[in-house]
């Protein structure tokens, strides 16, 4: 049974919210959980990360309540904000593919092969934990050139620009960044 609360009109539902209604913040949560779950679900097709996904959308509208601003439709800007986030989650993912095919060869290590090759789900994730966890043992001004060249998809002179360095030293930092990361990944992967 929808919860009475939800009837309001959406400008006093967004005010109620913003003025730290929990209540009302509770029904809404309640109310639209399951179907933006299946929406997430539906384009995800895996239900930790559907259900990761819906949470953290609808505790960011409670997190960020005095900013919130929503003048059509509740169920439509909640749904959007899901839809957003799983293409966030997809575009994260092809972002560390490319990071991946360009320091691990296809076929070099089983535990670390191409994600194309369908190794399954948990497989590719821990792959991608891994990447993770190399690239944070980076040190700092490694991590900013990862981030910037394959994260950002900025070109050698941005980085320059932007690190206040040559762009020969970018050059020279991205390559210096892979050959760690491919040890680091070598050495994780012979464990």
């Amino acid at each position: 049974m929808r919860d009475p609360l939800l009837d309001l009109p959406v400008a006093e539902i967004v005010e109620r919210i913003r003025a730290n209604d929990q209540q009302l913040f509770e029904a809404l949560f309640t109310a639209y959980w399951s179907p933006l779950y299946r929406v997430a679900f539906a384009m995800l097709h895996d239900q930790s990360i559907a259900e990761e996904i819906v949470t953290s959308v609808l505790v960011s509208v409670w997190e960020r309540r005095a900013t919130w601003d929503v003048h059509d439709r509740i169920d439509r800007w909640l749904g959007n904000a899901v839809r957003n986030q799983v293409r966030l989650r997809w575009r994260n993912k092809e972002r560390h593919q490319r990071l991946l095919d360009t320091y691990v060869p296809p076929g070099e290590s089983p535990a670390l092969g191409s994600l194309s090759e369908g190794t399954g789900d948990l497989a590719d994730e821990n792959r991608l934990l891994e990447l993770d966890v190399a690239i944070q043992s980076l040190p700092q001004r490694h991590q900013a050139i990862v981030r910037y060249r394959w994260y950002e998809q900025r070109s050698y002179a941005e980085i320059a620009t932007l690190m206040g360095i040559s762009q020969g030293t970018a050059r020279n930092l991205v390559s210096q960044a892979l050959a760690i990361l491919r040890a680091s990944l070598r050495e994780h992967s012979e464990d």
